[in-house]
């Protein structure tokens, strides 16, 4: 058993040095900066919002990310894919491999959501793929929005604030009856935080990966036996066309919102 823990340990190390190594990769090749991680207390916010926050950046592994877009299995044409948390903006652009309605990122820390403005500038954009936009916001008041969403939490608050989070979504859910996926991630188990989940009314469990959880409305289609689509690009090379938010991505996303809000 000992045995079993300590090989399990070194190999959880070898792959994270695998991913920091990737993510360097990844950054050079599209002129982004998502890879260094950081605490959130040097990127605007205070320690107790920092804690509240887990207090540290970092960006989920492309692998698994992709595993639990596809393990959805819907038309994603119709989702919004939404980032809680979303740091840097490194899943913002990994979302733009898949055909989503548009993509948002909600990030509390300031320093942080204007890296993600600049790096969502900087990177390499096809046409053809979903408008991105990163909003600097309270995640616990928020205005979620009323049209089919994809909800992403890469563990971005402790125990307290994540099940404050959840019930306002599960909430809005039952309330609205949008469709609705929520998945959340988190490198080290997901075993950490699902005890936050555990009083779902209208976002049940429909997988369990060991680092990932994806939760699902009752109305939201969900099928494990078929493979949805892969990526819009497996590859990373650099595109032609740089990034802009076309004005009907933007209406579209705007209108989707209860209350006014201001992107950048």
């Amino acid at each position: 058993m000992q045995i079993s823990r300590t090989l399990r340990k070194r190999l959880f190390g070898l792959r994270w040095r695998w991913e920091g190594f990737k993510n360097k990769v990844y950054d050079w090749r599209h002129g982004t900066k998502t890879h260094q991680e950081c605490f959130l207390n040097t990127q605007g916010v205070t320690d107790v919002q920092a804690l509240q926050g887990n207090n540290v950046y970092r960006p989920f592994w492309r692998k698994e990310f992709f595993d639990a877009i596809r393990a959805l299995d819907v038309d994603l044409t119709d989702y919004l894919f939404i980032d809680i948390g979303s740091g840097k903006g490194k899943l913002l652009l990994l979302a733009s491999h898949f055909p989503f309605s548009g993509i948002v990122g909600i990030e509390y820390a300031p320093a942080l959501h204007a890296t993600a403005v600049n790096n969502i500038k900087q990177f390499k954009y096809k046409a053809g793929r979903p408008g991105i936009m990163s909003v600097n916001a309270n995640a616990m008041t928020w205005g979620l929005p009323t049209k089919p969403a994809v909800y992403f939490l890469h563990n971005p608050f402790d125990l307290k604030t994540t099940q404050a989070f959840f019930a306002k979504l599960d909430d809005h859910v039952a309330r609205s009856g949008v469709p609705t996926f929520m998945i959340y991630g988190n490198l080290r188990g997901v075993a950490e935080r699902e005890a936050a989940f555990a009083s779902a009314r209208s976002l049940v469990l429909k997988k369990r990966a060991p680092r990932f959880l994806v939760h699902a409305a009752h109305q939201a289609r969900f099928c494990r036996s078929t493979p949805s689509p892969p990526p819009t690009s497996r590859g990373e090379d650099a595109q032609q066309d740089s990034f802009c938010i076309t004005a009907s991505v933007e209406a579209s996303l705007m209108s989707a919102y209860p209350q006014k809000r201001t992107f950048a």
